[in-house]
């Protein structure tokens, strides 16, 4: 089984590693198409790489491009996050082939699991198609262990498409993926302020992790959406959660109940929070957050 993987440079490379190493559970011929300026010289995992580092990342752009490759591959596999949820429908909207989205598991060629009902129930998939194309949660994968280095094809494409004007580039930060963070401190309406917010990126920073919200907190304005964990937002399994000021309605315990290891910390000693969490403190949050400057009490 030949497999083609697409990723871009707004997607993570340890995003990518997770998703070869997913796809490595089906086959070791695995190809990629790479969409940015990234340096590739090091990635391990693949057999070649077909670099466009020039290309515009918009869907129609994309979809031509996989298109130019497509044809010898019976597998074609993204990692599922806003990037690819933008591009891989209009691409399967272009071939009329129908896709399956958000796999967790991948039992063997034509049997997947994934979860639905914001994680309540794990449904299970047999897919018979002539061409498989899936994304998959990198959170519920390994990283690729290959040692094997890419062979790399630069790639250009002369397209007839009419693109959309670009009238603004947003640099990237250093923030780190909140996808596929190993830990992550999250903040609730609890925090009671935007000001109060920048308290929880100094933590984060301290503890290495990424931030998190509820979804009250980005109603509230304290926080974009990005941020967001939750049935509505980002569905996230870190090696440890920290939530400080979330009372914990279903909506956001369904994105983040996979995390290993839950510390919780909320003035409610009733908030439902508690239920799932293997560490809690019922009290200021305020008082908690200037307790842990400068400690380390991430689990190991």
């Amino acid at each position: 089984m030949n497999i083609l993987l697409i990723h871009t440079e707004k997607q993570s490379m340890s995003a990518l590693k997770k998703l070869i190493g997913a796809a490595e559970q089906l086959s070791k011929t695995i190809d990629l198409i790479y969409i940015g300026e990234n340096d590739l010289t090091q990635l391990q995992g693949v057999q070649q790489v077909f670099h466009y580092s020039k290309a515009t990342l918009n869907s129609p752009s994309i979809s031509h491009i996989i298109q130019a490759h497509d044809q010898n591959y019976q597998t074609i596999m993204v990692h599922s996050d806003t990037t690819a949820k933008d591009f891989i429908p209009y691409y399967c909207g272009q071939i009329r082939s129908p896709m399956l989205s958000d796999i967790s598991k991948i039992i063997d060629k034509n049997h997947f699991e994934r979860a639905i009902y914001a994680g309540a129930i794990r449904e299970q998939i047999k897919y018979n198609g002539d061409r498989l194309i899936m994304s998959i949660r990198g959170i519920y994968f390994e990283a690729t262990a290959s040692k094997a280095t890419a062979k790399i094809k630069q790639c250009t494409t002369k397209q007839s498409i009419q693109y959309p004007e670009l009238i603004k580039t947003q640099t990237t930060t250093d923030e780190i993926d909140l996808s596929t963070a190993e830990i992550v401190v999250s903040g609730g309406r609890g925090l009671g302020s935007k000001e109060n917010f920048a308290k929880l990126f100094e933590l984060a920073k301290q503890f290495n992790a990424a931030v998190g919200a509820s979804r009250a907190a980005v109603d509230a304005g304290y926080i974009d959406n990005s941020h967001q964990v939750g049935q509505t937002g980002k569905i996230i399994a870190p090696r440890v959660y920290i939530s400080l000021g979330i009372s914990g309605a279903v909506q956001h315990l369904s994105g983040m109940k996979d995390a290993q290891i839950i510390i919780a910390i909320d003035k409610n000693p009733e908030a439902p929070i508690f239920s799932v969490a293997d560490y809690g403190y019922s009290g200021d949050l305020f008082n908690a957050l200037e307790k842990l400057k400068g400690k380390n009490i991430i689990p190991h």
